[in-house]
């Protein structure tokens, strides 16, 4: 879950981690010891300072849930780690996915599943929510699978009619009508991903709530927690009322 580390980043890793342990009372450093230092070295210091009213750490437990839903159902998108709602950096929460060490080239397949799971949490605060509430934090989100799209269409040439391809990662190297035609391409590439995760997210409509529920109440959610809900099943950890009592906030 280190991809790029340098040795002084491994290092720093493990000082990190250690310090965790003992400001703790440990004798030594466990898995979540390296997890806070790994956040806090590619995500940033937790915020622990702001301030974040109930409705906001509802829409965010939304926005992950509907990335790490997306992702876990998604063929060919790459395996689902955590998702968290704690603030780090400019972020409100992640969703981790582990990295493929063998993998040196994407397929169409894959190209088109991240851009589904960037998706994921704009649709379901869409879905969710409604179009008064959204956020601006689906932003970064849509600028990505945007940026996706774009590469697959005008980079890679897998999305050209047949007979003919579109490869020119520079615009001002292709005419106005080349242009208008890959932004066509690539608007289509984005709408359709948007109907097969709202297909999915209202599919998975019982696993989007249970999922928020308990990312709204405990912050993480590894992936054995998440596979044991994507099984509908309960965690039992939170009592129904008090979830239905946060959730009267945006009116469920």
């Amino acid at each position: 879950m280190c991809p790029g580390f340098t040795g002084a980043d491994i290092e720093n890793l493990v000082n990190n981690s250690i310090a965790d342990a003992v400001h703790h009372g440990k004798t030594s450093a466990n898995k979540q010891d390296f997890e806070q230092a790994r956040d806090r070295i590619m995500m940033g210091i937790e915020r622990k300072t702001l301030t974040i009213a109930d409705i906001e750490r509802i829409k965010t437990a939304i926005h992950e849930s509907g990335h790490a839903i997306t992702c876990y159902f998604t063929p060919n998108a790459k395996k689902l780690y955590k998702a968290t709602i704690v603030a780090r950096g400019g972020s409100l929460g992640a969703t981790y996915m582990e990295p493929d060490d063998s993998e040196v080239s994407m397929s169409k397949e894959q190209l088109l599943a991240q851009i589904d799971v960037s998706m994921g949490g704009h649709v379901a605060e869409k879905m969710v929510l409604g179009d008064k509430l959204i956020s601006s934090g689906c932003g970064s989100d849509l600028q990505g699978a945007t940026w996706i799209a774009y590469a697959a269409v005008r980079r890679f040439g897998m999305f050209g009619d047949e007979g003919a391809t579109f490869i020119s990662s520079d615009m001002k190297e292709t005419s106005d009508e080349f242009n208008a035609e890959v932004d066509d391409k690539v608007k289509k590439l984005l709408d359709e991903s948007f109907e097969r995760v709202s297909k999915l997210l209202i599919d998975k409509d019982w696993e989007l709530w249970e999922m928020s529920k308990n990312l709204f109440w405990f912050d993480y959610l590894d992936y054995d927690e998440i596979q044991t809900i994507m099984k509908w099943k309960k965690l039992n950890k939170i009592k129904v009322w008090e979830w239905k009592e946060k959730a009267d906030f945006i009116r469920f």
